[in-house]
């Protein structure tokens, strides 16, 4: 065979692996990305937080530095009635870095919220069951080639979302002109799905604005219930102490004018 040619069917097939390879569950974002927030100055607080958590829990195996290769850039939604939430939410100026630090009696992992390129305020929390949880995706990247692989999706987009009100992320998958949901929830029994499970869009957001109406109605329940919440609470304990008091120097007043003496 001409070398040439077979340079040339050499580069084509390392191309192709190099292709191939960065589709497999590319969800890391790339440090020029990272390098156009001010992310990377964060090291040492990320840190401080990790140690106290590890200090907490009397561990005193510790990080000296963040490898930031593996962060995922998670978009933020509040609900899911449309493909346009999902549009709305893409194109929006703030969104998340989530980045896995450690695993130790759980998954050690930090938070950062961005906006317009900017950290606007941190957080590092532990997740103490390290089954398929809400953040498994970060530490466990196998799973998502996993689910990808028995599911035979071969997507076109994958993308990282949260609802933080009931403490959900979730794979958004584009397969042509389909859109498919893989979740990882906090509290899976709530929203009523499987972890790990591959769903339609229209399927997972119905359950999503199922359980968030829920939590709405709960709340309103909760408000009436009480009479208006803590500020009427305030005002009626008010008078009741006005009551009192007046009662008293009623009382007082009273006791004094049967002690007068007529001349």
């Amino acid at each position: 065979m001409n070398k040439r040619i077979f340079s040339f069917l050499i580069v084509v097939f390392i191309i192709s692996f190099v292709n191939v390879s960065a589709k497999e569950n590319n969800l890391s974002v790339s440090y020029e990305e990272l390098n156009k927030t001010d992310v990377l100055n964060y090291e040492k607080d990320l840190l401080r937080q990790m140690k106290s958590l590890l200090e907490e829990n009397k561990n005193k195996d510790v990080l000296n530095s963040i490898n930031f290769e593996n962060t995922v850039k998670v978009f933020k939604v509040e609900k899911l009635e449309s493909i346009r939430d999902i549009e709305n939410a893409v194109n929006n100026d703030s969104y998340y870095y989530r980045v896995p630090l450690l695993v130790d009696s759980g998954y050690i992992y930090s938070t950062l919220q961005i906006n317009k390129n900017k950290v606007e305020s941190y957080d590092t929390s532990m997740i103490f069951d390290k089954s398929l949880n809400q953040v498994a995706y970060l530490f466990e990247t196998s799973i998502v080639d996993k689910i990808v692989e028995e599911n035979k999706l071969d997507y076109t987009d994958i993308v990282v979302f949260t609802i933080p009100s009931i403490k959900t992320d979730f794979l958004f998958v584009k397969k042509g002109e389909k859109t498919l949901v893989i979740p990882f929830a906090s509290r899976p029994d709530f929203l009523d799905v499987e972890n790990g499970k591959v769903y339609e869009f229209e399927d997972f957001s119905e359950l999503v604005n199922n359980l968030l109406k829920d939590i709405s109605e709960s709340d309103n329940n909760l408000k009436s219930k009480s009479g208006g919440g803590i500020g009427e609470f305030i005002y009626s304990y008010s008078h009741i102490v006005f009551i009192a008091i007046f009662t008293v120097l009623l009382s007082i007043f009273i006791k004094g004018i049967g002690r007068i003496k007529l001349y």
